[in-house]
């Protein structure tokens, strides 16, 4: 693809930051293409590897998600061996995929950045969200470039495809549904104040440390959560799930 992968433009310093709105509609794209694969009539896929250097740019900045080396056919009964458990592949292992991939969106880093924090990126993300401290982990570039009402609804997307019993997590429509939701924020809040290409930080929030309130519920599809919950350590795959797909062994979710 002409513009790479996702992952070049996440990680190496040479390309410039994407801005946040092309980061949503790259997002948007991901979860359309999950989508398909989940609900195509004459064949239905399991990705199994949705990551960023899975994800790849072409000349319009449209993105598609590539690489199909492990992806599996649905149904399947297939146990995966992972670090430390075996696992039902499903479509909601995908769904735990996308999420981690949103917070590197969000964050442009991995789902382990050495000398950072320890265990997996994602619980260490909850942690400063529960601190009021999650400035420290957002990608400084975008620091007063995101609507507040767009990146309280982004991160609640990105908390409930994490959770820990697969079974709950919403299907890749309601995460396609909601992430369109995010991006007509976004461009509402960037028409309010007249932006160029690039948004001024004068006049809007300059920090996120407490844009989501810890006793707030959020509804996605037929699912609501208490957002205190979604940030407590047993509500998410924790170390010893550290496949990057995992999923329980036990849980039922398709």
């Amino acid at each position: 693809m002409v513009n790479g992968t996702l992952e070049s433009h996440l990680r190496e310093a040479h390309n410039n930051p994407l801005l946040w709105k092309k980061r949503l509609e790259i997002c948007i794209d991901i979860a359309r293409g999950v989508k398909y694969l989940h609900t195509n009539i004459e064949k239905q896929v399991i990705h199994h590897n949705i990551t960023p250097s899975n994800v790849f740019l072409d000349d319009k900045w449209v993105a598609k998600v590539g690489n199909f080396e492990f992806s599996l056919p649905i149904p399947t009964d297939i146990a995966i061996a992972g670090l430390f458990n075996i696992y039902k592949a499903t479509k909601k292992s995908d769904v735990y995929a996308f999420g981690v991939l949103m917070l590197q969106l969000l964050c442009a880093k991995g789902p382990s950045t050495p000398g950072l924090h320890t265990g997996p990126f994602h619980l260490w993300f909850s942690r400063c969200l529960k601190r009021g401290t999650i400035d420290e982990v957002i990608d400084p570039y975008l620091i007063g470039k995101i609507a507040p009402e767009c990146f309280r609804l982004y991160v609640d997307i990105a908390l409930c495809c994490l959770v820990r019993e697969s079974i709950r997590r919403p299907s890749m429509d309601d995460v396609l549904e909601s992430l369109q939701s995010s991006l007509q924020l976004q461009e509402a809040w960037e028409s309010s104040i007249e932006m160029d290409d690039e948004l001024p930080v004068t006049n809007v929030s300059s920090s996120y440390n407490y844009v989501i309130p810890l006793d707030s519920e959020f509804t996605i599809g037929e699912q609501s959560f208490l957002i205190s919950d979604l940030v407590r350590p047993w509500a998410i795959i924790s170390p010893s799930f550290s496949e990057p797909c995992a999923d329980l062994c036990l849980d039922s979710g398709d």
